[in-house]
């Protein structure tokens, strides 16, 4: 089986979801290219020890025509099934490893998001607590220019004035 390097989980790193998806984007490509390379190297070689295959047929077939024909296509037959089994298990590691660099990139972005958020509502929580004091102290100015406002006419109607 011909092997690829793929990309670790871990490799995105940057901390901003343009970024994230910029960095994400050139791994799928990378993958996607070590893939097309790996399939086409599985298929020249099914195609080179097919040729090879066929051409050690013809020498034989004088004597072994009926006997070498069948079992030429049953082992083309296996070669190919494997070479397909193979092109699959490798398609099926570029899934994981796309898959793992969206998760991976959705999980930054979230935090990222969540991190500005959380920002925000700290902002807006802090701005109604200096908002909520300052009518507290307005509402305290007020109840106290009224108490005292009160008292004097209290004191005005007592003495007959």
């Amino acid at each position: 089986m011909i092997g690829i390097q793929y990309a670790q989980a871990g490799q995105l790193s940057a901390s901003d979801p343009p970024a994230v998806n910029k960095q994400k984007n050139e791994y799928m490509k990378m993958l996607d290219q070590q893939c097309e390379q790996s399939v086409k190297a599985i298929d020249l070689k099914v195609k080179s020890e097919c040729e090879f295959l066929r051409s050690k047929a013809e020498q034989q077939k004088k004597s072994y025509v009926m006997n070498v024909d069948l079992e030429t296509k049953k082992t083309e037959g296996y070669m190919t099934q494997k070479a397909e089994e193979e092109k699959m298990a490798i398609r099926q590691q570029v899934q994981t490893q796309k898959a793992t660099l969206e998760q991976e990139a959705m999980r930054l972005c979230v935090e990222w998001e969540n991190k500005k958020a959380q920002e925000t509502m700290e902002k807006t929580q802090a701005d109604m607590a200096k908002k909520s004091n300052e009518m507290q102290q307005k509402m305290n100015e007020d109840m106290q220019v009224y108490e005292d406002t009160l008292a004097t006419s209290t004191d005005s109607d007592f003495f007959g004035n």
